[in-house]
């Protein structure tokens, strides 16, 4: 299975760490919660319900990279939970990490509120769900990304991802979703058959 280091993406309350750790668990690899490098005074601006900017960010995607390099220099593979809403900060984490994969975690306004409602201990304002919404940039065809459904179990993400890592290469394009990678793999069984 390929190990290319990959980052699980997505607007906050969309479950990234959650299956960012499932998944470096599963693959035997080391899960960085993003949330923990930002700085004092992101953290600060986030809990009061301040939204970040892209200087805010351009410090905080270089720590992240740094991580990610000092891990691989370890011969060590990375998940990392990372909102990367912007398609420059995903670049900038491509260029200053390394080869990425991406995974992007994708749910509406109203399920993702009342998960932000709902959960416990986290810094961020549930007031600045709806700036991340309107900074996010969905990952577009041209980048290694697979999207999935946050109404999913955490199990069918981490059985949608395996096939995923073991037939990108061959089988999948980038941006197809599991839901594409499904329906194609059982026509391709059919073939053939009367």
């Amino acid at each position: 299975m390929i190990k290319t280091n990959i980052v699980v993406m997505g607007v906050c309350g969309s479950g990234k760490s959650t299956l960012a750790e499932h998944l470096a668990t599963r693959l035997g690899g080391v899960f960085l919660e993003g949330d923990r490098y930002h700085s004092p005074e992101n953290v600060r601006k986030m809990t009061a319900g301040t939204p970040l900017n892209d200087q805010d960010r351009i410090p905080w995607l270089q720590t992240l990279a740094e991580q990610i390099q000092r891990h691989t220099q370890a011969d060590q593979q990375c998940i990392l939970a990372c909102s990367s809403l912007k398609r420059i900060y995903r670049d900038q984490l491509r260029q200053q990490a390394g080869d990425l994969l991406f995974i992007y975690l994708q749910g509406d306004e109203a399920t993702l509120r009342n998960r932000m409602q709902s959960r416990q201990g986290h810094y961020m304002n549930i007031a600045l769900l709806q700036t991340q919404l309107n900074d996010l940039e969905e990952p577009g065809p041209e980048e290694h990304c697979l999207t999935l459904s946050i109404n999913q179990s955490i199990d069918e993400m981490l059985t949608g991802i395996l096939q995923w890592l073991q037939n990108q290469h061959t089988t999948l394009t980038p941006g197809m979703s599991v839901e594409s990678f499904t329906e194609r793999s059982g026509a391709d069984q059919h073939k053939g058959k009367p």
